[in-house]
């Protein structure tokens, strides 16, 4: 998922990029084993990119030939999972595989703002088990037999560098957990890291005492937890969640579950779809939810706000994918089929197969808008989503698929392809509608996308034995499926990306008056302003009014023909006289910081830079105008710049260090 670094403190940052030129397929890297008992089974589950381009994708995968771009690699046992990494140019940087003794598990892998990598998963106990190196190994976890109540634990969260070092990993269950609540009472069900690397883990758990005795378990039964980790691995806290299955059950009969968190106001969201009549109902706030599926909003607390639910005239109706913008919407992709809703959202096909859609949800549910395909003699998902700048996309795999009038066929009978389809983010109408092309005959899928600081988007699946990606030819080099990476883009690795900013003048009479100043790159392709109320302006410096009092994130996007990048400030409309403006003082980029950091600002300030301890490591004054820091001689981390003036007004602003 593409990241996004929102520092709520004395103002709000947000970086999101998307491509603005032509684009096209650049390249594409496949991974795989020759076991057959699980070939059919290894696609790309994920894949995420970082700050400085560099992608990263989760597979699952077998064990004898395993390899990934022509590197050969280990294996285990049964069904294991690597990570493996590549340039924004597609070369091959490393790769993890991670395994025990049969079918593991891994849910997700996340990056935060220094692009460190994170994952949660499920592994196999019953013999040695393995978190392996790029040769060697970095972990060997040890066994015992199965009535010992020792080295059963199985749930773990793991980070490595982006360099692919593992840095550190941690298990949460007590080291004299039994071989049943181990492997039939606990599931890892899916996870979120944000900027600062706190992760927020989604959890199946029987009673017990957890994180070295830092969390006891009380609750009968088998019951949903979220755990948070901070960037070190240190345990923070367990939240109980307000939903919970009906009865008590094994991981086995709970839903399916994706979770994703707005890293703006801390609310989660889950999605839940049953997989068959064995799936128990869930219970929320004392309301029982008996739908194939359905989504529902917590606090950061964990208390119940807002859901909506499937019904199902025909078919299936599932939730298959989750992302939020920096504008705190929700996006949700999946299939479904015509007379089938969603919430109040009723899907729509003038044929009988199964299909993908689309809905744009706000913070408190409400529909903004929706859109679907339809299909012809086969059943089509959007599998994943993603959103950059104002673009959102999705992937999947076709026979005949038609959206919105544009259309890609397959012949009858002659297998799927991959799709790639984008929508304007505002209104949901159709971009482009493109595929990757294999040999007839033949089952190929996208199930992962993502995009990059560049604007360019990365696909990842599996296909069955021919893969046609710009001038590359993908072959699946043994039976079953092999899983791939696809870059569709620009030849921009290289581009400088354009840096917009921008200043805010509030009205002395009018708090809901202001007027917006571009200070940013220039020149630019284009540029658009959304106001965070749902209105957008192209002009270069707008003046706006508000006609309801609040707090709004206000933030410009601009294109260069290397993509487009966009920057956000919080800005409140209040009461006549009494408009405030937050990061008053100072204009700060870029955050996160490599060499040097950019000030703007039009008065004489002070400074001081702390570190995240509370150590003072710099400070200095500031003229009027643009005056650069360097942090070049900093390490990597989290720091704070204190700001203040001559009469004492002051804010802290909280950086991230490459």
């Amino acid at each position: 998922m593409k990241k996004k670094y929102f520092i709520k403190l004395a103002f709000s940052l947000c970086l999101i990029t998307t491509i603005s030129n032509a684009q096209s397929w650049q390249w594409g890297v496949s991974g795989g084993s020759f076991d057959s008992d699980t070939a059919n089974d290894e696609t790309v589950k994920c894949i995420t990119t970082d700050n400085d381009g560099n992608v990263y994708s989760l597979s699952n995968v077998g064990v004898n030939g395993l390899q990934v771009a022509g590197v050969n690699k280990e294996g285990f046992n049964g069904i294991d999972y690597m990570i493996s990494s590549f340039s924004c140019s597609g070369e091959y940087r490393w790769s993890r595989v991670i395994g025990g003794p049969g079918t593991d598990e891994i849910q997700r892998i996340q990056t935060d703002a220094q692009g460190n990598i994170y994952a949660v998963g499920k592994i196999k106990r019953n013999g040695e088990a393995y978190f392996g190196g790029e040769t060697g190994y970095d972990i060997i976890l040890p066994t015992s037999s199965s009535s010992v109540n020792l080295n059963k634990q199985n749930l773990f969260i793991v980070k490595y560098s982006s360099e692919g070092e593992l840095l550190w990993m941690e298990m949460p269950q007590p080291e004299d957990i039994s071989y049943t609540d181990a492997l039939i009472n606990s599931k890892s069900l899916d996870f979120q890291v944000d900027d600062a690397g706190n992760s927020y883990w989604l959890c199946f758990i029987p009673p017990g005492t957890y994180a070295d005795g830092a969390f006891v378990n009380t609750l009968e039964g088998n019951n949903l937890f979220i755990f948070k980790y901070d960037a070190d691995g240190n345990f923070i806290t367990a939240s109980e969640s307000e939903m919970q299955p009906i009865e008590n059950s094994s991981m086995n009969s709970i839903p399916n579950m994706q979770l994703v968190l707005d890293h703006n106001n801390n609310n989660f969201y889950i999605s839940c779809n049953k997989i068959n009549t064995d799936i128990v109902d869930m219970d929320i706030n004392g309301e029982t939810i008996s739908n194939n599926s359905f989504l529902a909003a917590f606090n950061e607390d964990g208390n119940f706000l807002w859901k909506i639910v499937s019904t199902i005239e025909q078919g299936s109706a599932d939730i298959l994918d989750m992302f939020i913008d920096s504008d705190n919407m929700l996006y949700l992709s999946g299939s479904t089929f015509d007379g089938n809703t969603l919430g109040e959202t009723t899907f729509t096909s003038p044929t009988n197969g199964g299909f993908p859609y689309i809905i744009k949800l706000n913070a408190e549910g409400e529909v903004i808008w929706a859109t679907n395909g339809s299909t012809i003699n086969s059943s089509t998902s959007a599998y994943s989503i993603t959103v950059q700048g104002n673009e959102v996309a999705v992937t999947g795999g076709f026979g005949i698929l038609n959206w919105d009038g544009l259309e890609l066929s397959q012949e009858t009978n002659e297998g799927y392809d991959i799709y790639l389809a984008r929508f304007n983010k505002q209104d949901g109408s159709i971009i482009g509608l493109t595929d990757i092309e294999g040999n007839s005959g033949y089952w190929d899928y996208g199930n992962a996308i993502t995009a990059d600081i560049y604007g360019s988007y990365y696909v990842g699946g599996r296909f069955d034995n021919l893969l046609y990606i710009g001038d590359t030819t993908l072959a699946d080099g043994a039976q079953g499926r092999d899983f791939f990476i696809a870059k569709y883009g620009t030849e921009n690795c290289d581009c400088s990306i354009p840096q917009p900013s921008f200043g805010v003048v509030p009205d002395e009479q009018n708090g809901s008056n202001f007027s917006f100043n571009y200070t940013g790159t220039t020149p630019y392709n284009t540029i658009l302003w959304s106001f965070g109320d749902g209105q957008t302006s192209d002009v270069e410096s707008p003046e706006y009014s508000y006609s309801t009092l609040g707090t709004y994130n206000v933030c410009v996007t601009v294109t260069n023909d290397c993509g487009d990048e966009e920057y956000c400030t919080e800005v409140e409309a209040t009461t006549l006289g009494t408009a405030v403006f937050k990061n008053t003082l100072a204009t700060v980029y870029p955050n996160p910081v490599d060499e040097v950091l950019n000030v703007r600002t039009e008065k004489a300030l002070s400074y001081k830079v702390y570190s995240i301890l509370g150590s003072e490591i710099a400070m200095g004054n500031l003229d009027a105008g643009s005056t650069i820091l360097y942090f070049d001689s900093l390490e990597s981390g989290v720091y704070f710049l204190h700001l203040s003036d001559k009469n004492n007004t002051s804010e802290v602003i909280k950086l991230f260090k490459k």
